[in-house]
């Protein structure tokens, strides 16, 4: 291989690693070769001293590397297939347009690493993430203390979040609405996986989808001791699969309702799904809440769901389905008292 002589050393690092990353399936760090003084974003080797300028001239299929920090930032992309690389990176106290952190125009952003708090507009929809274009990816996200984490546009196509946390979020706005941790609308999918959403205040439910086809995986979702809402609520049906979650109920949880499907079709709005049934398998689902409550409220034309396998700990023993079992309390399903929360349903023994 006499032709790596003529490569001056840089260059050479910069092919093998390029290299590497094809044949290894691993993306490159888009991370400048050198730092320049007060840089903030990069493009590339093209640096920049704001979010919000890397933002605004950012091309199709770009990857943006955020330095990190926290930054009182953000800003408005429309190009479409950007990347944002923000680990390590706070974003925090500022809305662009009255929106987000971030408003996101263009389709098929996907964003890493972000931390975000502190958002707050006057319509009380302040959000780390306003997702207005199709398809939006965030992956090791965490946003908490605002009044939104992901509120999403009707076309925002397919929302997938994964291994993040979500904390802290919510609450009414002086219009009577309210803001939610995640707020997904009318898109074709929505996936969430392998994260956590807890504590959500001012009446928020946790997460909240209008999604033709919902799927909520291997995540906690828990009120603790916040004054939540329902954990989840899918007002307008769909196809909907809860699987192998960790639910738990608060004591201070204002709506007896754990779970809510279909409560609003039939409005007239041209949101309700025509394909609807609901799948919960293989969950965990801790109810300290105290008094009454109901697992699953069903609206019209919703189906009782299809139960498997799940672990009921606490509340009324009411069981249906295949593999579904109750413990009367914590210590009887030898868990931890409160505010212990598992991170996974455990192999618990029959009763």
């Amino acid at each position: 291989m006499r032709w790596l002589r003529y490569f001056p050393g840089h260059l050479l690092l910069t092919a093998l690693i390029s290299l590497c990353g094809l044949l290894c399936g691993v993306r490159a760090e888009a991370q400048p070769e050198q730092l320049p003084p007060g840089a903030v974003a990069c493009i590339g080797n093209d640096c920049y001293r704001s979010v919000e300028d890397s933002l605004k001239v950012v091309k199709d299929g770009q990857t943006i590397w955020i330095v990190p920090g926290s930054y009182r930032d953000g800003g408005i992309l429309g190009a479409h297939g950007v990347t944002i690389s923000a680990e390590g990176v706070h974003l925090f106290g500022k809305a662009w347009e009255g929106k987000a952190a971030i408003v996101i125009v263009g389709n098929d952003a996907v964003i890493e690493g972000l931390r975000c708090s502190h958002i707050v507009v006057p319509d009380g929809n302040g959000a780390c993430i306003r997702a207005e274009g199709r398809n939006v990816t965030l992956r090791r996200v965490h946003f908490h203390d605002a009044e939104c984490g992901i509120l999403t546009h009707w076309r925002a196509g397919r929302v997938v979040i994964e291994d993040s946390l979500f904390e802290r979020l919510g609450g009414f706005n002086d219009d009577g609405g309210q803001s939610h941790p995640i707020y997904v609308g009318a898109v074709e999918e929505f996936i969430l996986r392998r994260t956590r959403v807890l504590s959500a205040v001012g009446e928020a439910h946790e997460v909240k989808s209008r999604a033709k086809r919902t799927t909520i995986e291997d995540s906690v979702i828990a009120s603790m001791s916040e004054s939540d809402s329902r954990l989840i609520d899918i007002p307008n049906g769909g196809q909907i699969e809860i699987r192998g979650n960790v639910l738990q109920e608060g004591m201070l949880s204002v709506n007896r309702d754990i779970i809510a499907v279909g409560l609003e079709r039939g409005r007239g709005d041209g949101l309700d799904h025509e394909l609807n049934h609901v799948v919960i398998e293989n969950n965990l689902i801790l109810i300290d809440r105290p008094g009454r409550y109901t697992f699953f409220n069903a609206g019209r034309d919703i189906f009782e769901p299809v139960m498997l396998g799940n672990t009921f700990v606490g509340g009324k023993q009411e069981l249906t389905g295949v593999g579904n079992q109750w413990f009367k309390d914590r210590a009887r399903a030898g868990l931890e008292a409160f505010p212990f929360l598992p991170t996974a349903p455990p192999s618990l023994p029959p009763k």
